[in-house]
């Protein structure tokens, strides 16, 4: 490709990339952004995955009047730095810019994405998803359950199990995982799905309760927790892997 054209296509992303990004009128209606914005790139510094996140980057601080830092996250085919966006606090502060490896295609490249697992509040007395169940279907909606926002994957989880467990929860929606945890621990919640990354320590220090896993197969850190679907519910899978956030 000549160099030209190369340039040419970087402008063209630019803008594009810009115009998919909040316009100044909904910018002004809602105070975004009033600080610093994160640009995760998930590879090396150098790459032309870089060299646009950084044209983006100038482009938008002119635009919004911010900093626009752009930080390389490096590793297992941009799985590293797509995680790490994925785990931060869901407010558009933290940006992922990648090419289609993280976002789309390893999907279908790794046979089994990170698991979720199933987290009741250390005193509830449900040791088991057999016992969770039994709980749920004595008292409809007296168990409550954490998600990290409506339509998020521990949501849909939620959702999942209920439908094929037969029960109902009352779904509290939180603005991110690490606060309905935080209520999980606090025992102001009775359940929630979770990414080990957190709660299997707080497992192991009986802070709260893995009752099952999401996956397909039992999770080799947890081979003592059955997963959802042996439990009694066949068919059950609730896994995660990220994308553009």
């Amino acid at each position: 490709m000549r160099a030209g054209s190369a340039i040419g296509l970087i402008t063209i992303a630019v803008v594009a990339l810009a115009a998919l990004l909040p316009s100044d009128a909904v910018r002004t209606q809602e105070s975004y952004p009033n600080r610093p914005v994160r640009v995760v790139v998930p590879y090396p510094a150098g790459g032309g995955t870089d060299t646009l996140a950084r044209l983006v980057a100038d482009q938008l601080s002119r635009r919004w009047g911010q900093p626009i830092i752009v930080e390389n996250v490096g590793g297992a085919a941009g799985n590293i730095g797509a995680a790490e966006v994925a785990r931060a606090k869901p407010d558009g502060y933290t940006l992922l810019l990648a090419s289609p490896g993280p976002i789309a295609t390893n999907g279908f490249l790794y046979k089994e994405m990170g698991p979720y697992v199933l987290v009741v509040r250390k005193s509830l007395q449900a040791s088991t998803l057999a016992d969770l169940v039994t709980r749920a279907k004595a008292d409809p909606g007296k168990i409550t359950s954490a998600t990290p926002g409506i339509g998020s994957v521990g949501h849909l989880s939620t959702v999942q199990l209920e439908m094929l467990a037969e029960i109902k929860t009352m779904q509290i929606p939180y603005r991110g995982l690490s606060q309905a945890i935080n209520d999980i621990i606090a025992e102001h919640v009775d359940m929630m799905f979770d990414t080990p990354t957190t709660s299997l320590a707080l497992h192991r220090d009986g802070k709260v309760k893995i009752v099952a896993v999401g996956t397909t197969d039992r999770v080799r850190e947890l081979p003592d927790i059955p997963t959802i679907a042996e439990s009694g519910l066949p068919g059950y899978r609730a896994v995660t892997w990220y994308a553009m956030v």
